[in-house]
């Protein structure tokens, strides 16, 4: 069944890029957390909840790329039983990883 994800067209990456991109989301956590544990004393109470919504979001970015590249070697299997020969390489999303790629009756994506 086809139903449209929240995944836009432009968070889809191939493995080189999604390795950058889990890499660049590994770092800004490893900030987040050494920031909030040196700041972690002087904060009030409404500045630790928006640090604390800040490192969970980033933490969920890291998990759904790490995610999208599990995925790929399945979605590669796929895309070369479907297309022989072509030699395309499979793309996962950063936003929403279990999102493919495919035409819709009304001519989207």
């Amino acid at each position: 069944m086809r139903v449209r994800a929240s995944a836009g067209g432009s968070s889809f990456r191939r493995q080189p890029t999604l390795e950058k991109c889990r890499d660049e989301a590994r770092e800004h956590v490893q900030k987040l957390r050494e920031k909030r544990e040196r700041d972690d004393d002087d904060q009030d109470a409404r500045h630790s909840r928006r640090e604390a919504a800040r490192h969970r979001a980033a933490t969920e970015r890291e998990q759904r790329i790490q995610q999208a590249l599990e995925e790929l070697p399945q979605l590669q299997a796929q895309k070369e039983e479907r297309q022989t020969g072509t030699g395309a390489e499979a793309r996962g999303s950063t936003t929403d990883p279990e999102a493919r790629k495919m035409k819709m009756g009304d001519g989207g994506d």
